[in-house]
């Protein structure tokens, strides 16, 4: 007759209590959600506790990192299935946006305002990050087919489309009459 041990919770507690802000962060930077990183270092937790008995893993802080690492490229993966199914809404989305522009005065002027701060910061940026984010927006490659034509990794893509991104969005929020 074996005798199953039973697991202390408390011990994975420890784990994920002590090492929680870099969890967060490992979470966080495949997800690019903070709220999502919460809930996927939740059920990381509930994971291991219902699943994974203390004293049957030898390097606990590497099995827990490792454990949120797949749930967040999972989270990844299903997002990115998920804009590939409903590409064609964002399409309609943005007709319907365009049509607003178009048929409102005072929208066309913001959004023309708008495209001017896109524009100018865009041209602020090096030749490649102005490229590879045309690329993306204006062909609709995928990263890795931009990686391909680029002759660089697709790693650095994603570095440079979030840094454009991000440059953007900044450039747009400076200026606050021009959100809608």
């Amino acid at each position: 007759m074996s005798i199953e041990k039973r697991v202390d919770p408390n011990q994975w507690q420890y784990i994920f209590t002590k090492n929680r802000s870099s969890m967060l962060e490992t979470a966080g930077e495949i997800t690019g959600c903070h709220k999502k990183a919460e809930d996927i270092l939740q059920d990381a937790y509930i994971k291991v506790i219902e699943k994974s008995p203390y004293e049957s893993v030898n390097y606990h802080k590497s099995f827990a990192f490792r454990v949120i690492r797949n749930l967040s490229i999972d989270h990844y993966r299903r997002k990115r299935l998920e804009r590939k199914l409903f590409q064609e809404d964002e399409s309609e989305e943005q007709i319907s946006e365009y049509s607003q522009c178009i048929n409102n005065p005072e929208r066309s002027i913001i959004c023309l305002n708008q495209f001017e701060v896109i524009e100018k910061t865009l041209a602020k940026m090096s030749e490649r990050s102005q490229h590879a984010f045309k690329l993306l927006r204006q062909d609709g490659l995928t990263q890795r087919e931009i990686s391909n034509k680029l002759n660089i990794s697709p790693t650095l893509v994603n570095f440079i489309v979030k840094d454009v991104l991000k440059d953007l969005k900044n450039a747009l929020t400076e200026q606050p009459h021009l959100i809608n």
